[in-house]
């Protein structure tokens, strides 16, 4: 393989205005120096909405033309692609980083024997948030299962163009709804070596607009035992399969909720899960189309105010490289727009924007969560921040990284005024919505990245960060968080952090990732001692947070044991396991600083 192989982004789109410029901009994003994107109008008649949007960026292989049909728009982008590698992208998708393309050809640089490489793909609502149940791909699959079941996303499967038009392998325009399925099936059938990026590459718009949300579920079905039969599978055995494999990711995910949040936390689970199918199977329409998007109905519901629709794809995918466009010299097909190669920084933003991906999905359930996990987990870090905090009625205190508040309103009442910040609008906005119940007045929240230019000018007595700075995916980028809290700091201000301990929350790889793909690193004492020194902070002191976790279990114990517990880290005892650190450091007074 080439060092940047031409890669061909192929999209077609039908009354797309909604939502394809965020596509666009997505394909734009990409710091790939060697990208073609074809867009083909399918006979939209949306009063000339699409086409608008198209004449807009030069940079595009576009045209109109009579509707054909998905499919057949499909393979007509295919083949007028020049690229090696071609990815078929819907227009009411998008990439899921500025990073994607770089990635899946790294990867396939180090693997020149692959036809094709394939990653994950993450289900989203109208504003790109994730919905709270997935059904994509995650995993690496068996190449039979792509007979049974539609295994990965085409938005997140690269292929050799040469491979695939020398075998033929066309999409079928006879089908409507199941022509992807039944394409990628093929592929494998041919003998198509596919590799398996771990990272998501694409993001899947469900909305009400999709064929898949207005046919009649009998029509969809027909069509899967279609493909099921062209596949040499029975629809019996089609169905059952697809049965057991929903119940074996259902399995996976039980067991890990089990495993690292306890039976109690498995059964509420599963009863939230009961719950949803209950009320996903009775909201049918009078033609008995499924009504699963009230799934993404719950998401928005959760919203006190209603999303910007122009920052909606900023918000959550990887922002920090600045939008690329070609200059006016570079319009011709395929041309070469200089661009510097991936580094580690990438990788960085990658974590990032899964972060905020997690984040988002999450913030609903983020309370119930800690809920389940009982009073002794919540209750003993916050006496111990709090304990180290030493909180003053006249101060004003930032609290970074906020989430939906569970130490924001835990210092509300102990200070003058609390401000806090996060990356996540969801957790800001439920948040807000829990301050207005409460009545409280000096309580204010912002949606802010701290490992950003944060404009507060040394305005605040104090701070506090929980659980924040193990999830930064960089050196460079913790370095710059706290830099960021120093200077929003007084001088003589503190700053109080928890994170992870080495050895005692995290006992494997120091560095790596949680669950959905979010990054954690685990921090020793002494690591975290001078990482606050390097940031500029002094008189840090660091003491070892929850060191009794299996008494959580025991209900008589956990009053007594909490206590303790938080007495024990305040006082420099360490005994027990400590699965996390505490700290706090100052920002030197005015006469240090000179």
């Amino acid at each position: 393989m080439n060092e940047y192989p031409l890669v061909t982004i192929v999209t077609p789109v039908y009354n797309g205005s909604a939502y394809l410029e965020d596509l666009i901009e997505s394909v734009l994003n990409q710091d790939y120096p060697r990208l073609e994107h074809i867009i083909i109008d399918d006979g939209s008649d949306d009063g000339g909405a699409t086409r608008s949007i198209l004449e807009r960026y030069g940079h595009l292989r576009s045209w109109s033309r009579q509707n054909l049909g998905q499919y057949a728009t499909q393979n007509e982008a295919i083949a007028a692609a020049n690229g090696d590698v071609f990815v078929v992208v819907a227009g009411d998708d998008v990439l899921a980083s500025n990073t994607v393309v770089s990635s899946v050809i790294d990867y396939w640089r180090a693997r020149p024997e692959l036809d094709g490489v394939y990653g994950k793909t993450l289900v989203v609502d109208e504003c790109l948030r994730p919905l709270p149940v997935q059904n994509s791909t995650v995993w690496r699959f068996p190449p039979w299962l792509m007979r049974y079941y539609m295994c990965i996303s085409h938005s997140a499967l690269y292929l050799r163009r040469d491979w695939v038009i020398s075998r033929d392998i066309w999409f079928d325009p006879q089908l409507r709804f199941a022509g992807d399925w039944e394409w990628v099936s093929r592929l494998v059938g041919a003998g198509c070596s596919l590799g398996f990026v771990d990272e998501m590459l694409s993001l899947y718009r469900y909305h009400s607009a999709q064929a898949t949300q207005t046919t009649q579920v009998s029509r969809l079905m027909a069509e899967y035992e279609e493909v099921w039969r062209r596949n040499g599978v029975s629809p019996l055995s089609g169905k059952t399969v697809r049965a057991v494999f929903a119940l074996h990711g259902n399995a996976r995910k039980a067991a890990w909720v089990a495993r690292t949040q306890g039976i109690t936390a498995l059964a509420g689970a599963t009863l939230d899960w009961a719950g949803r199918r209950v009320k996903q199977a009775s909201l049918t329409n009078g033609r008995g189309c499924s009504r699963t998007l009230w799934l993404m109905r719950r998401g928005q519901g959760m919203l006190a105010r209603p999303v910007n629709a122009n920052s909606k794809f900023s918000d959550l995918a990887a922002r920090a490289i600045q939008r690329r466009r070609p200059d006016p010299g570079s319009q011709r097909l395929g041309a070469v727009i200089p661009q510097t190669t991936p580094t580690e920084a990438h990788k960085a933003e990658r974590d990032q924007a899964m972060e905020r991906f997690v984040r988002e999905e999450e913030a609903l359930d983020y309370d119930d969560v800690y809920r389940r996990r009982g009073a002794w987990w919540h209750d003993t870090e916050t006496q111990v921040v709090l304990g180290l905090l030493k909180p003053r009625l006249d101060e004003v205190v930032l609290d970074v990284g906020c989430g939906t508040g569970r130490m924001t309103l835990e210092i509300a009442p102990r200070v003058a005024a609390v401000h806090g910040i996060d990356f996540s609008p969801r957790s800001v906005e439920i948040l807000l919505r829990k301050v207005a119940d409460l009545g409280l007045e000096d309580v204010t929240a912002a949606t802010q990245d701290i490992t950003a230019d944060v404009q507060f000018d040394g305005v605040f007595d104090a701070a506090v960060s929980v659980q924040v700075v193990q999830h930064v995916p960089s050196d460079a980028l913790r370095f710059a968080a706290l830099r960021n809290v120093f200077g929003a700091l007084r001088p003589g201000g503190r700053l109080v952090v928890s994170v992870y301990r080495w050895g005692g929350m995290i006992r494997a790889d120091k560095e790596g990732y949680w669950g959905k793909g979010l990054y954690r690193y685990a921090f020793t004492a002494s690591e975290l001692r001078d990482t606050l020194r390097e940031a500029g902070y002094v008189d840090i002191d660091v003491v070892r947070v929850l060191n009794f976790p299996a008494f959580r279990h025991v209900p008589s114990l956990v009053r007594p044991l909490r206590a303790l517990d938080a007495w024990l880290s305040l006082n420099h005892i360490e005994i027990g396991r400590g699965l996390y650190l505490a700290a706090v450091a100052h920002k030197p007074s005015g006469r240090e600083l000179l």
